[in-house]
């Protein structure tokens, strides 16, 4: 299941204006199916379109923007490295 409109290889026009950020979501299920966290590993498109681990500063600003997108939502995030973790009760 996709995290969003990432387009992975895309070599057309548009290609220079394409956000290349992207992000692996690990979720940690416990008994009886109970989601209790939420990771996303952070990361860059290189140029070839495959995923790679976001240097430190571009995972800071990454995890500004979702934290900004997601205000509201409960769970706030803390960013660790490369990876936004999301306690959940």
């Amino acid at each position: 299941h996709g995290l969003g409109s990432f387009v992975f290889g895309y070599d057309g026009p548009l290609a220079p204006r394409m956000p290349r950020d992207t992000a692996v979501a690990l979720v940690d299920v416990a008994g009886g199916g109970r989601v209790t966290g939420v990771r996303l590993l952070l990361g860059r498109l290189d140029g070839s379109g495959e995923p790679v681990r976001a240097h430190p500063e571009r995972a800071a600003l990454v995890a500004e923007i979702v934290a900004r997108g997601s205000t509201g939502w409960g769970a706030p995030g803390r960013l660790e490295g490369d990876t936004l973790h999301f306690e959940l009760s």
